[in-house]
């Protein structure tokens, strides 16, 4: 993680898994069932790019408390990933 001022370290953190997408899915939604959470997680997936959980909790935020318009538009995220 980068903030402004001065950097004393750089850390990769990684990439989200599977795992962390689906979980992430159901904290934003928790009215939301497992099922749609799974058809998400496997939609972005399916993708083969790579999503950091800031850029996945960035597009979670766009639609917060709206987990059906986030699975809609999916693509969009999609889209914009680097490989």
């Amino acid at each position: 993680m980068i903030r402004p001022g001065r950097i004393d370290f750089k850390q990769f953190i990684g990439y989200a898994t599977e795992y962390q997408i689906f979980n992430m899915f159901l904290k934003f939604y928790p009215e939301s069932n497992e099922a749609t959470a799974r058809a998400f997680t496997e939609k972005l997936s399916a993708s083969n790019k790579k999503i950091s959980s800031a850029q996945l909790q960035g597009f979670l935020m766009l639609f917060k408390n709206q987990p059906e318009q986030a699975f809609k538009n999916i693509e969009n995220i999609i889209n914009i990933l680097c490989d």
